[in-house]
């Protein structure tokens, strides 16, 4: 996507998948939805059907960030992020969900 909020066309192969927005959830910079609660689920989703431990390679947040004038990046919104994923991550795992790593 372009990086400009709100731009993202939706994507997909007809007859096989598409990425349609969802508006009940928030979304990155480039369009990108943030779903704490999914990646729970999906977790759920890979131990019940297939009783096999995750590794979640990659969750971060991509966004426009700011250098202050102390030269450093204050990205509240990233902290928001990871914390609210770690904490889906941690029901998934009291519910039974092994998970090996996870990388942002």
């Amino acid at each position: 996507t372009t990086g400009v909020k709100g731009s993202s066309q939706e994507t997909g192969i007809p007859g096989i998948y598409k990425n349609p927005s969802n508006p009940y959830l928030m979304t990155t910079d480039w369009d990108w939805s943030i779903d704490p609660a999914g990646l729970k689920y999906c977790c759920r989703e890979i131990t019940s059907r297939y009783a096999l431990p995750v590794i979640i390679s990659e969750n971060g947040l991509g966004a426009f960030d700011k250098k202050e004038e102390d030269g450093r990046i204050h990205d509240p919104y990233r902290i928001k992020y990871l914390k609210e994923h770690l904490k889906s991550l941690a029901e998934a795992l009291d519910e039974g969900c092994q998970v090996l790593a996870y990388c942002t």
